[in-house]
């Protein structure tokens, strides 16, 4: 299949053009219809281009960088199909071929010698591409209208005319003045319900707030000064302090403790809230997000602070169309003339973006650990000063680590320093009621009072059951993984929805290998709760299911994900799958195959089970005095667990609760 006509110059280069995209964007010098239209589409002085700037005067920006964003998710034609044109030098789908055809026909029906412009454009735009139901789904642009103003017909009688870039840039003009509004100035957004202004909440005049994350504010600082990728997410736990770090970034910029290329910049935070505001009907959620683009691109002091930055995903998303958050930030994601900082968890990170691939790589990741208990008193020093100023009750040294490892009983859901903040807010309350000039461990004792009697109240037999399963559950993680995962606290004081947890330091390791043994090791800590309590006489409480749940879960995994079966051989053959909330779901798999799987995650739960056992039966001294040391005193720290496991201490130097 060939085309053998001349083609304009301009023709020419819209090819090569095209070409050399593809070799930036998939490393082959292969044309596809898509890259072909993204073209014609961000050239000025195409007509495609004009057309959609008069009328679709908001589009302009859109265009400018889809390249990636379509390179990277449609993949029409790249498969195979694809030709060598005679005399050139690259490679072209079928499709491309079939466009260059169509062309090369309405060039020689006008009695034309070469395929001009818009003889290639008026192919391509009544060629059925993908591309074209994108623009239609994601933004509203009126494909029928593209297409009866590059007509065949309007083509051959010489009726699409060259637009007057007078009027063209008029149309431009009145769009920003109508939609932006007569007041419109570019130096602050037209919705200031959008954003907040963190800069307005630094006091220059005092010491910084934000004390320590130093490492993790200068990566941050370092990421944004790439030309390329220009994005940063803030990956940890809840409470971990990421908006603290944002807020650290903004006070080193206002006190010009930053690179010089920060000074000046304003950090604005994005409000969900007021984003979503009066977006009921279709299309006001695009105009606010157009309205938050034509903002962000015509400042160069800007950084956009994105709290939970996962939401993006989805939001606005209406039942006719694809189009959210997500897809509007996109493309000027894809420049890096926007710096953005975005923060979430590692649980939401690896649910949202991990099904994005386009989004993921416009972001770099700044990894966020809670940090160490003797790490708490620096980090928290400037916060400590506020909430002093606050109360107007001083916090001496005994009394913070006091609250701390307090903290750490009760709260299980959000990690420091949020749960110590959090504690020495409410104690420091009691003590100013109580006209303390200082706050003192009684303070303390007394915001979770209610969570003491409660304890108290419990039966014997139910306090020695969850005693055992919780001791259970550390005696595993002690004699199996050592130092690699530090358990903090043991608790057995009802809070919230738990009965009794272990707090656990997790140490990333990120180039650890992980064997079968280690997922071995991992589902034994789950089941020992179970195995302590029946190794002592006791049923399995509701603590059970969750354990169970999620060592299934682990051994789902091994066999699905890895491949790591109880022999040697892939019994289950070939199947499809899929994940779906962190769970791989399996397409065709018949009544054998899961049959086989239920015997496979079987196999290693008894593993895991019979370890579990051993381990507990030899450590079963250590296992009965932490116990009975939890029974006795509600909680354990690390430095009594510690003693309690290797003989240092006995049962009597653990004080009664």
């Amino acid at each position: 299949m060939n085309v053998n006509c001349k083609m304009s110059n301009r023709v020419e280069r819209y090819l090569e053009d095209a070409a050399l995209r593809m070799m930036e964007l998939r490393n082959v010098r292969k044309v596809t219809t898509d890259i072909l239209i993204i073209e014609l589409i961000n050239s000025a002085q195409s007509k495609l281009n004009h057309f959609l700037i008069l009328n679709y005067p908001e589009f302009e920006e859109e265009a400018l960088n889809y390249d990636i964003i379509m390179a990277s998710t449609l993949n029409e034609e790249f498969v195979d199909n694809f030709y060598n044109l005679k005399d050139h030098n690259y490679i072209y789908s079928k499709e491309v071929i079939k466009v260059l055809e169509d062309a090369y026909k309405l060039a020689t029906k006008k009695g034309l010698k070469e395929v001009d412009e818009t003889a290639l454009t008026v192919a391509l735009v009544q060629f059925k591409s993908k591309y074209w139901s994108y623009l239609k789904d994601t933004y509203d642009i009126d494909i029928v209208e593209i297409r009866q103003h590059f007509s065949i017909s309007k083509y051959l009688n010489n009726e699409i005319k060259e637009i007057d870039q007078e009027v063209m840039l008029s149309a431009r003009d009145n769009y920003i003045e109508n939609f932006l509004g007569e007041g419109y100035n570019s130096t602050s957004p037209k919705n200031d319900k959008m954003f907040e202004l963190m800069n307005d909440k630094v006091d220059k005049k005092k010491r910084n707030i934000i004390c320590g994350r130093n490492d993790e504010i200068k990566k941050v600082f370092n990421l944004l000064q790439k030309m390329t990728v220009r994005g940063v997410i803030l990956k940890g736990p809840s409470g971990v302090g990421k908006t603290a770090i944002v807020e650290g970034i903004t006070e080193r910029i206002e006190k010009g403790q930053c690179p010089d290329e920060f000074k000046g910049k304003k950090v604005y935070r994005l409000d969900f809230e007021g984003l979503m505001e009066n977006t009921k009907y279709v299309g006001q959620f695009e105009e606010k997000v157009k309205s938050l683009k034509e903002f962000l691109l015509s400042q160069n002091n800007v950084i956009l602070f994105i709290d939970e930055i996962h939401n993006i995903i989805g939001a606005g998303r209406s039942a006719n169309s694809s189009y959210d958050l997500a897809n509007g930030l996109k493309p000027i994601l894809t420049d890096g003339k926007v710096q953005i900082i975005g923060a979430t968890t590692d649980e939401e990170y690896k649910k949202y973006f991990s099904f994005d691939g386009a989004l993921r790589r416009r972001f770099q990741i700044v990894e966020v650990e809670e940090p160490k208990i003797k790490e708490l008193k620096r980090m928290l020093s400037g916060k400590v000063r506020q909430l002093e100023e606050f109360h107007k009750v001083k916090v001496p040294e005994r009394s913070f680590e006091y609250a701390v490892m307090e903290a750490s009983k009760y709260n299980f859901n959000t990690a420091n320093p949020a749960r110590t903040v959090d504690i020495l807010d409410n104690a420091m309350v009691i003590a100013k009621n109580k006209k303390k000039e200082e706050l003192e461990e009684e303070d303390i004792l007394e915001v979770h009072k209610e969570n003491v009697k409660d304890f108290k109240k419990m039966s014997k037999k139910d306090v020695e059951q969850i005693a055992y399963h919780e001791t259970g559950h550390y005696i595993l993680n002690k004699a199996l993984k050592g130092n690699s995962n530090k358990v903090e606290l043991v608790t057995i004081i009802p809070a919230d929805d738990y009965l009794g947890a272990n707090i656990i330091i997790e140490k990333r390791h990120k180039y650890q290998i992980k064997t079968k043994q280690f997922y071995i090791n991992e589902i034994a800590e789950l089941l020992a709760g179970e195995k302590a309590m029946l190794l002592n006489g006791f049923y399995a409480n509701s603590g059970k299911s969750d354990d169970l749940m999620r060592a299934s879960k682990i051994a789902r995994n091994m066999v699905l994900e890895f491949g790591m079966f109880s022999q040697n051989t892939d019994i289950l053959g070939n199947y499809n799958s899929y994940v779906e909330n962190e769970r791989i779901e399996l397409e065709y798999l018949s009544d054998k195959q899961k049959e086989e799987l239920t015997k496979q995650v079987d196999i290693i739960l008894e593993e895991g089970y019979n370890l579990a056992e051993k381990v507990l039966k030899r450590k079963k001294k250590q296992l009965d005095i932490i116990a009975k040391a939890l029974i006795k005193a509600g909680s354990l720290d690390s430095n009594q667990l510690t003693g309690l496991y290797s003989g240092k201490l006995n049962l009597e130097d653990i004080p009664k609760l």
